[in-house]
C-alpha cells in the first residue's frame, strides 16, 4: 500500500462564526499558483454554518476541525499545527484571502536563500489593507528586509502573521505560540523565530487583510496589559540589551496603566522607560501625564 506524501505546504484558516467569509479564504487558497498544499479549518467553536460551507469544497486536501469550547487564537492556530503535514506552514485569518501567487514566491525565498546557505525560517510578504466600509484599500504595507532583524523585529517592525510562511522545524526549536498571550502573539512568535533564524522577505503585497468589526476567532480574558507584563517578564534580558525596545514597551505598559486609572503604576512604568533610555523625550511626557492627570496635563501643554 503507497502512502501519499505530505504536501509542502500546510495552509491554517482559524475562524470563528465566519461562515459568510471562510468560502472567500480557502478560495483564494485553492487558486494559488502552487497547488502543493492542504487547507486545515480549525474552528474555534462557532454555531453557525462554517462546517456546512468548509465541506461544500468537496476536496481532499481540505480539513475541518472543531473545538467543542472557545480556545482563542493561539490555541486554533496550535490545533492546526499538530494535525498539519506540510513542510511549511502557513496561516491565514477567514475573512482575508491571499493573492494567487504567494505560495510560490515565498517558496522561491526559501530556495534562493538555502541555495546561498542562509538558514531562513520565515518569509512574509506585504499585504494591503481593504476597508470594507469604505470599499478601497486604505493602506499599503510592505516588510523591510532588515539590516539587524533580531533588532527591528523586537521594536515590531515585521508585517502581520497571516503573511507568515514558517518552515515546520522551526515550531519543533521556538515552541508553538503561546496560549497565555490574548495579543501580541503574533509579534511574538515573529520574535522567537528570529532568535534562531533568518528572516526572508518577498517585498510586494500578497494578502489582502479586510478591516471590518467584528471577531476573527474568539478571544480569552486575558487584558492587553496583563499580556505586555507577560512579554515583559517573557523578555527582561532583551529589554536591558536592546533599550529601544525595553524603553518602547515600558511605555504601552504605562499607557494601559493610565487608562486603567492606576496613576502611581503608570508612573513607575515611565520612570523605568526613562532610566532605560533618559534623553528620549516620551518617557517624561508619559510620566508627566501620570503625575498630572490629563486635564491638568492637557492645560499646562496648551498654555
Amino acid at each position: 500500500m503507497t502512502h501519499k506524501a505530505p504536501p509542502t505546504v500546510s495552509v491554517i484558516i482559524p475562524t470563528y462564526n465566519r461562515a459568510h467569509l471562510v468560502g472567500r479564504a480557502i478560495r483564494s487558497v485553492m487558486s494559488q499558483t502552487c497547488q502543493d498544499f492542504e487547507i486545515i479549518v480549525v474552528d474555534d467553536g462557532s454555531t453557525d454554518d462554517t462546517e456546512k460551507v468548509v465541506s461544500s469544497f468537496n476536496d481532499p486536501r481540505i480539513r475541518y476541525y472543531q473545538h467543542q469550547t472557545n480556545r482563542g487564537h493561539s490555541a486554533t492556530r496550535n490545533t492546526g499545527i499538530t494535525m498539519s503535514r506540510g513542510k511549511y506552514i502557513a496561516f491565514l485569518d477567514s475573512d482575508d484571502e491571499y493573492l494567487p501567487e504567494k505560495l510560490e514566491a515565498q517558496l522561491e525565498v526559501f530556495e534562493h536563500q538555502a541555495s546561498r546557505g542562509i538558514d531562513v525560517g520565515i518569509v512574509v510578504t506585504g499585504a494591503l489593507g481593504y476597508d470594507d466600509d469604505v470599499g478601497k484599500v486604505v493602506h499599503y504595507n510592505l516588510p523591510m528586509d532588515f539590516r539587524h532583524p533580531y533588532e527591528e523585529l523586537l521594536m515590531r517592525k515585521h508585517t502581520c502573521y497571516n503573511t507568515m510562511l514558517v518552515r515546520r522545524e522551526c515550531f519543533d526549536h521556538v515552541g508553538l505560540w503561546d496560549e497565555r498571550l490574548a495579543v501580541c502573539e503574533n509579534w511574538d512568535m515573529a520574535v522567537r523565530v528570529g532568535t534562531k533564524y533568518g528572516y526572508g522577505v518577498v517585498p510586494k503585497p500578497l494578502l489582502i487583510a479586510y478591516e471590518h468589526s467584528g471577531q476573527h476567532v474568539s478571544t480569552t480574558t486575558n487584558s492587553r496589559g496583563e499580556a505586555l507584563r507577560l512579554i515583559a517578564s517573557k523578555y527582561s534580558a532583551e529589554m536591558k540589551q536592546y533599550p529601544k525596545f525595553g524603553a518602547k514597551l515600558r511605555l504601552n505598559i504605562a499607557n494601559d496603566d493610565f487608562q486603567k486609572g492606576l496613576m502611581a503604576e503608570a508612573r513607575r512604568q515611565s520612570i523605568a522607560a526613562i532610566r532605560l533610555r533618559p534623553f528620549w523625550y516620551k518617557g517624561y511626557i508619559y510620566f508627566l501625564r501620570a503625575l498630572l492627570g490629563t486635564r491638568l496635563y492637557r492645560k499646562i501643554v496648551h498654555a
